[in-house]
């Protein structure tokens, strides 16, 4: 069974196991001063590669020059040596794209979303509100709910499913208290069970009586399941939330979000939670953090990579006033500050195509912001997609820009296409004065794109160099 971008459901809860990866990125070097005049033909092309050979570094210089004399030049020091370097996800560059020709399609590549339905043996009972992660070749199941004719029932059942026969198994869990509406997460060789509620007895009348009537109860236990000894503890007891959400980053569990049900003189109500709670694995002490006024229950929360720092996406839920949200908000885990996000639209079209499937949601107004919500939960397709619409996008004024984006999230086809472009329209490209902040190595590109044989040149040149030292 694949296990890249696949989700398997179980009842009404999706947990998707999704590590983030550092992009390696290689610095290109390029030694010497090359004076390129652009001029409407390849056989007027006036190039002067100058080599400097003596010291450990040296400046590189590109400059273009048109009929019209108008002349651009780009200046990077770098050194002569080629050095490859990691980093993370840093601020991609801003864009706008408009309508035109296509130049290029990639369509060849996408291939069409689909859900279907896992067989799978030894199934359990039909439930909801519960959780689902996964470990290693395993998902575990924990909890839930279903509804009878009269009364409501928690599962304090533990079962997990063995992804290579797809056979779901038992497991012993006498000890636990059966829940619903509670949060399991995954962190290194355990499972970390928080909050949710039970349904217990309560008699009808102070009287003996045979009628009992379910009420719900939140409960604020933490637990713990090792999987290496399958055993469980306890670790603790903290503020009882129920409908929560829980996001683990490093040793940290971040619960956001939630309510707890109040019984007060015969009253039922529901009280909400604005506040982030902060549990430490390691030290096994809670803290708060400053949160904004999104009191919610059933909202979406993910940790990502971005612009070369960490943070908790919180999509959605509904408040104290039975409304449901469509806002995206965003935790800042360097600053703990919480900020609303601007692409919340974008943010609300993934998640329509991902439940969907509909590429009609990519346009040439949202693909850029598509494209980086894409390669940040790593939805390849949806990112292939994003490419294609932006090929689609390519003019004289936004190439360049293009090029940068393509440059960025390594997109080949969209990167490719833009510099044949450039190479084919410089006149015009060059007119719009967006290749003014460019770096050389993009120049070079260009220029070699309109005669491969200047590479091979600067090549034989940096060979001749190697022998004179």
């Amino acid at each position: 069974m694949e296990s890249i971008n696949e989700y398997l459901v179980v009842g009404d809860n999706i947990d998707e196991n999704n590590n983030n990866n550092n992009e390696s990125t290689t610095q290109q070097q390029q030694d010497g001063n090359v004076h390129f005049n652009l001029t409407s033909n390849i056989s007027d092309l006036d190039i002067n590669v100058n080599n400097q050979t003596n010291s450990p570094s040296s400046t590189s210089n590109v400059s273009f020059v048109t009929d019209s004399n108008q002349s651009i030049t780009s200046t990077s020091t770098v050194p002569t040596t080629t050095t490859s370097t990691t980093s993370t996800t840093t601020t991609p560059p801003t864009t706008t794209t408009s309508e035109s020709v296509v130049v290029e399609s990639t369509e060849d590549k996408i291939k069409p979303i689909k859900w279907n339905i896992v067989p799978t043996s030894n199934n359990p009972t039909p439930r909801f509100d519960n959780t689902l992660v996964q470990y290693q070749g395993y998902l575990y199941l924990f909890g839930g709910s279903e509804v009878g004719s009269e009364m409501k029932s928690a599962f304090s059942h533990f079962q997990r499913l063995y992804l290579d026969t797809m056979a779901w198994q038992s497991l012993p869990c006498t000890t636990v208290t059966s829940r619903v509406l509670h949060t399991a997460i995954v962190h290194e060789n355990a499972m970390y069970i928080y909050g949710g509620g039970i349904y217990e007895d309560e008699k009808s009348s102070y009287f003996w009586s045979s009628n009992t009537k379910k009420l719900f109860k939140t409960i604020g236990s933490l637990l713990k399941f090792d999987f290496l000894t399958n055993e469980w503890t306890t670790l603790g007891e903290h503020q009882p939330r129920d409908g929560h959400s829980s996001v683990v980053v490093g040793d940290n569990i971040y619960v956001m979000g939630g309510s707890q049900t109040v019984y007060q003189k015969g009253s039922i109500f529901s009280v909400f939670f604005n506040t982030t709670e902060v549990y430490n694995i390691t030290t096994n002490k809670w803290r708060q953090i400053n949160s904004p006024q999104f009191g919610r229950l059933g909202a979406a929360a993910s940790y990502g990579l971005s612009e070369d720092k960490k943070f908790i996406y919180y999509f959605g839920g509904y408040d104290q006033s039975g409304r449901s949200n469509n806002d995206l908000w965003r935790l800042n885990l360097e600053t703990e500050t919480w900020r609303l996000s601007e692409q919340f639209a974008e943010f609300q079209s993934m998640l329509r195509y991902i439940y969907s499937g509909d590429e009609t949601i990519v346009t040439l107004d949202n693909c850029i912001p598509l494209l980086h919500l894409s390669d940040l939960y790593m939805i390849d397709r949806l990112k292939t997609i994003c490419e294609a619409k932006a090929i689609e996008g390519i003019e004289f004024d936004t190439v360049v820009a293009l090029y940068k984006q393509a440059d960025f999230y390594k997109l080949s086809s969209l990167r490719q296409t833009c510099v044949t472009y450039i190479a084919k329209n410089h006149k015009d490209v060059l007119a719009t004065g967006t290749l003014n902040d460019v770096d050389s190595s993009f120049l070079l590109e260009i220029m070699y794109c309109l005669d491969p044989s200047l590479n091979q040149k600067s090549n034989d040149n940096q060979e001749s160099s190697k022998i004179v030292k």
